[in-house]
C-alpha cells in the first residue's frame, strides 16, 4: 500500500517535469505555473507520508513516545 502512495506523487513530479521540459517554451505562463505547483503539492504530500512511514517505524520499534496533555 505505501508504495502505491508514493507512485501516485512520483508520477504527477515526472510527468510535469516531462511537460514542462518538453512544451514550457510554447506554453503561457500561467500554466507552466499550474504544473510547479503540481509538482510542489506533489512533494508536500511526499513529504507527510514519509514522516508518517517515519513514526509507524518508531512506534514499531518501540521508540515512540507518546505524550499526553491535559486540559
Amino acid at each position: 500500500m505505501a508504495s502505491h502512495e508514493f507512485r501516485t506523487p512520483l508520477t504527477t513530479i515526472l510527468s510535469s517535469a516531462e511537460l514542462l521540459e518538453r512544451y514550457s517554451q510554447k506554453w503561457s505562463e500561467e500554466k507552466k505555473l499550474t504544473h510547479f505547483q503540481h509538482i510542489q503539492v506533489a512533494v508536500k504530500h511526499m513529504t507527510e507520508l514519509l514522516n508518517d512511514v517515519l513514526v509507524i517505524g518508531k512506534a514499531e520499534a518501540g521508540k515512540l513516545r507518546v505524550f499526553s496533555l491535559y486540559l
